[in-house]
């Protein structure tokens, strides 16, 4: 070994060489995203024709997550964590210095990650040419090549389908205390239920027949916290909602409660899905869903026995 000042050749133990990393390669960061999790604040997915952006926003109880492209609505919350997560553990496999692209082909998408302090990073992510099996995602700062492991990659990012998941699943979250009124109309079936008395003495009063206790508790158990089993269309138009069935809706549940933010929520119920269930659509948003079969059956539950029935009255103390 020659030594600092080069004025002396040396020699050393195997142990030196073993301890040295084996080339530069080895010394240089793999990771895409320099940022912690927490400290991303916006992200960008851009697709040839739709752009999806969330947004954080700081509460005492941690970020809260909102999508504002390609609608404003919720985020969903776990899945949207788990995307960041795997953002910032993102490593390559290998890296390749070239200055030309790694694909003539158009990108699966463009990421933009924005982090606290506006620190900003893009990321084009496309097909690998350089592994069978993966991913070239190249960033605009650095002709360098990541070339990430299938495996390895957020579904939110390789399958167009699966920013679908990034959207808040919750049709309706209703406290039971606040609900006044459910009304429900389909084929063949219209009914109402209200609740009445003071407070502590409270009772439910069907407009024809009785309150079923057992239906009613089911139905607040559902509003109360009521989500989908996924979502299936962002920005749904006229059109959509015609295809999902929204135009002559199966059934049109509208949910009247005591709040300062909202006083009528109405959910339409649209036609079957493949899987046993059906589509739904909160009336004033632009989102489709998907419920389960076993929400279906819930909700095909009266809320009232017929007037020549008999049934309890349901006492709210």
């Amino acid at each position: 070994a020659l030594t600092p000042g080069e004025d002396s050749v040396v020699a050393v133990s195997n142990g030196v060489l073993q301890a040295l990393p084996a080339g530069v390669d080895a010394l240089r960061d793999r990771r895409l995203f320099g940022g912690a999790p927490d400290a991303l604040r916006r992200l960008n997915i851009q697709y040839a024709d739709e752009s999806v952006a969330l947004e954080a926003r700081q509460t005492p109880e941690g970020d809260v997550w909102r999508m504002t492209a390609p609608v404003t609505t919720g985020a969903d919350a776990p899945t949207v964590k788990q995307l960041v997560s795997a953002l910032a553990a993102l490593q390559a496999e290998r890296l390749v210095d070239s200055a030309e692209p790694s694909t003539a082909s158009e990108p699966l998408c463009r990421i933009e990650a924005v982090f606290a302090g506006g620190v900003t990073q893009r990321v084009a992510v496309s097909r690998s040419v350089h592994a069978a099996d993966g991913y070239d995602l190249v960033g605009t700062a650095s002709p360098t090549v990541f070339v990430v492991a299938s495996s390895n990659m957020p579904p939110q990012l390789t399958r167009r389908t699966g920013v679908l998941d990034l959207a808040e699943r919750t049709l309706l979250a209703l406290p039971a205390q606040s609900i006044r009124r459910v009304t429900v109309k389909g084929v063949g079936r219209q009914e109402a239920v209200e609740r009445r008395g003071t407070a502590g003495n409270e009772q439910w009063e069907a407009a024809e027949g009785t309150a079923d206790a057992e239906a009613l508790q089911a139905w607040a158990a559902l509003l109360g916290n009521w989500r989908a089993e996924r979502v299936v269309r962002l920005g749904a138009g006229a059109q959509d909602a015609a295809a999902f069935g929204m135009g002559e809706p199966f059934m049109e549940i509208t949910v009247d409660v005591d709040s300062e933010a909202v006083v009528r929520q109405t959910v339409l119920i649209g036609r079957p899905s493949a899987n046993g269930g059906r589509y739904a659509a909160v009336r004033g948003h632009d989102v489709i869903y998907e419920i389960p079969a076993e929400t279906v059956i819930l909700l095909e539950r009266h809320l009232a026995t017929a007037p020549h029935e008999r049934g309890p009255v349901v006492n709210e103390r």
